[in-house]
């Protein structure tokens, strides 16, 4: 099966899903509230709501499959250019701390990169429309928290 099939397949899948039935799925699936609650910028920088390619779908049925194990979860990823790893990342640990109280560490190659790791943290904070009942109590250039006790910490590396 293509990528594209599989991206499209995941699409029809949300089609007709009350909003109930979205918000009970996005809370078990970054892949699911990406797809549905968030907005993202494009590689020409425009707004747009994603779809997940298949690299971050595979990452997502990780994460699920991880959490409905009940193991720790920890994600390492060296990364291709330009296939939505570090914004999918990102987003996972997002999704992950509005679920749970976390501490986390996020470490790139660059203090340029580990920046834009925590924009895009802060981004989804903002434009996020799950009704998560969690605000961002902490953002300085290094760290953000929210009220439910995540406190999410980027080592900017560079």
């Amino acid at each position: 099966m293509e990528a594209d099939e599989i991206s499209k397949r995941f699409a029809e899948r949300l089609r007709g899903k009350t909003a109930d039935e979205l918000q009970l799925m996005a809370l078990q699936s970054p892949a699911v509230h990406f797809a549905c609650f968030v907005t993202i910028k494009d590689k020409n920088n425009k707004v747009i709501t994603p779809v997940p390619n298949v690299l971050q779908l595979r990452m997502s049925e990780a994460y699920e499959t991880m959490k409905a194990m009940g193991v720790k979860i920890r994600i390492i990823v060296t990364k291709p250019r330009r296939a939505g790893c570090s914004t999918f990342g990102t987003h996972i640990v997002y999704h992950h701390g509005m679920r749970t109280p976390i501490e986390g560490i996020a470490i790139s190659d660059v203090k340029e990169h580990s920046g834009e790791m925590l924009a895009k943290v802060q981004e989804y904070s903002k434009v996020d429309t799950f009704p998560w009942g969690h605000r961002m109590v902490k953002d300085s250039a290094s760290s953000v928290a929210w009220d439910n006790g995540t406190n999410k910490i980027f080592n900017l590396v560079g």
